[in-house]
């Protein structure tokens, strides 16, 4: 695990704690996401620091010049680069859902995603803490695990403000909080 994040190896998992209603990712109270889990759907969590801007405008459709899709590890010896890559989302279900989402949503505010995204490993100079591999892919899960945006947004958060004890979700539509659970 990288330097930044590996102090909370140990660490208790997070709990959803309030939710006013489901969303893709989060369906009630109670569930739990530790630390361990987020590394196996997300690679290394630094790298997923500085992946996740270009990772949701990508996956809303954005055009993303080729510079903005060749992206860096940010650790000190700047070991790992990545590159964005697209993928038509694996569930027939989901695809026909989109397209649904994409008619209503001028009546109700809806998520629809054409396409997944995830990243290719294009080089790794030295040893990736993360055991990160050249030409390995890493494609998050889009339905289930801990949402990307709520990861991106408690990373900052620990980031600022090291022994906060809860974090919400940044969706404007939906609160959803998490907090540390007690050892």
């Amino acid at each position: 695990m990288c330097e930044k994040y590996s102090i909370y190896a140990s660490a208790p998992a997070f709990e959803l704690y309030d939710i006013t209603r489901s969303c893709r990712f989060h369906k009630k109270k109670g569930e739990r996401y530790s630390w361990k889990e987020m590394m196996q759907d997300f690679g290394c969590l630094e790298l997923f620091q500085v992946f996740y801007p270009a990772f949701l405008a990508a996956m809303y459709q954005s055009d993303l010049p080729e510079t903005e899709q060749v992206i860096r590890c940010p650790s000190a010896q700047n070991s790992v680069t990545i590159e964005l890559v697209e993928y038509a989302p694996e569930s027939f279900f989901r695809r026909g859902l989109n397209l649904v989402k994409q008619v209503i949503r001028p009546i109700r505010p809806s998520d629809f995603m054409l396409k997944d995204i995830g990243y290719r490993v294009l080089s790794v100079k030295g040893i990736c803490p993360c055991g990160l591999s050249v030409g390995e892919d890493i494609r998050p899960p889009f339905t289930k695990g801990a949402c990307p945006a709520w990861m991106y947004s408690m990373l900052v958060k620990k980031s600022l403000a090291p022994d906060a004890e809860s974090y919400r979700c940044p969706s404007d539509a939906n609160f959803v909080s998490f907090r540390h659970e007690t050892e």
